[in-house]
């Protein structure tokens, strides 16, 4: 059976926003629709994935020295849960510009890496261009970090949703790659509060490619 884009759009929100692919299922019927099997629904949230992941490194290729972001970026370190991983953590570094929300860039580390920090900042001002007064924070663990201020808080906050994405990924190869889908969602399809009700990449005026799940299904 096919389905239409509008579906398969729905499916991706759903999973973004932090829904287990039987709750998208679920939902589906629900919707009066009939729901795809379980492993149809993975398979699109691969390959879609995958699309836009692809299509907005082309953006991403060069330094965009005009990108409208400040010059205070906050650091995070998060412990990764996820059974890709045999019952072990895995930690990644997320920089985002505090005046737009962006989020510059997401690195996965297999275990604690101290050159993590400095790996993460390198690449944030590779897609910028510049050189900021970053304000690193660091997170180990969801319970027991004191956050240093409100944005940082605010960006925890969607980090944590992150980690219910992250959690049923089978694979360090998935994770990697949900991780980048996650960044697109978080910085091209959800507009904010803080912000006006823009999207971060609204807000720091980067070239967007999509602007929204739908269009990304409709364009691959």
């Amino acid at each position: 059976m096919r389905y239409p884009a509008e579906t398969i759009a729905a499916v991706l929100q759903g999973f973004y926003e932090g829904a287990t692919l039987k709750e998208i299922a679920d939902g589906l019927e629900v919707r009066g629709e009939k729901a795809p099997t379980l492993a149809n629904i993975h398979r699109w949230i691969v390959r879609f994935t995958a699309s836009a992941v692809d299509a907005q490194k082309d953006v991403e290729a060069l330094p965009e020295p005009s990108l409208a972001v400040g010059d205070a970026w906050v650091a995070i370190e998060s412990r990764i849960e996820s059974r890709a991983f045999g019952g072990q953590p895995a930690w990644s570094w997320d920089v985002f510009d505090s005046r737009t929300g962006y989020l510059l860039c997401s690195q996965l580390f297999l275990s604690r890496y101290a050159g993590g920090h400095n790996s993460a900042l390198g690449e944030a001002e590779r897609v910028t261009g510049k050189t900021p007064t970053p304000t690193p924070t660091k997170k180990v663990d969801v319970a027991q970090w004191e956050s240093a201020s409100e944005t940082a808080q605010r960006f925890e906050r969607y980090l944590h949703t992150r980690g219910r994405v992250l959690a049923a990924a089978h694979s360090a190869r998935i994770v990697r790659l949900v991780m980048a889908g996650w960044r697109i969602d978080y910085n091209l399809f959800r507009p904010q509060p803080e912000l006006g009700g823009l999207t971060p990449a609204k807000k720091a005026k980067v070239n967007e490619r999509f602007g929204s799940w739908a269009q990304v299904v409709a364009l691959s």
